[in-house]
């Protein structure tokens, strides 16, 4: 588990008593529902091992994948229908992403984010 000691929040507010809010505080979180990331959701604040690097990579990873097949989609089929492909599919992975309840279904929706948003960038050229 984390053994960091307690950090201040540089945008956290003072409560009734004056004290500042925590972020963390020996593996412990304070869930602020308006400031959450998926390094909180997924408990990655004491990674040391890429986990949260991972997350960008895999997207770009994605984002070749979908550059390569974007060329042959628009060849073989044309701008329109492609570019629709890459919208549709786009829009139904960020809302399955909504849903994300693993980091390796994280990795997996960020993947496809990317695959259908650079299919739709392969068109622009």
């Amino acid at each position: 588990r984390c053994t960091q000691l307690a950090v201040e929040d540089p945008c956290a507010t003072s409560n009734e008593t004056g004290v500042d809010a925590l972020i963390l505080e020996s593996s412990e979180y304070k869930w602020n529902p308006e400031r959450t990331s998926f390094v909180i959701d997924f408990d990655l604040v004491c990674s040391t091992g890429g986990e949260v690097t991972l997350v960008s990579s895999i997207f770009f990873i994605g984002a070749l994948c979908g550059l390569i097949v974007g060329g042959y989609l628009f060849d073989s089929f044309g701008r329109k229908p492609s570019a629709l492909l890459g919208v549709v599919l786009s829009i139904i992975i960020t809302f399955v992403g909504f849903f994300c309840n693993s980091y390796a279904f994280l990795l997996g929706i960020r993947f496809i984010q990317g695959f259908g948003l650079f299919i739709i960038g392969t068109g622009m050229y």
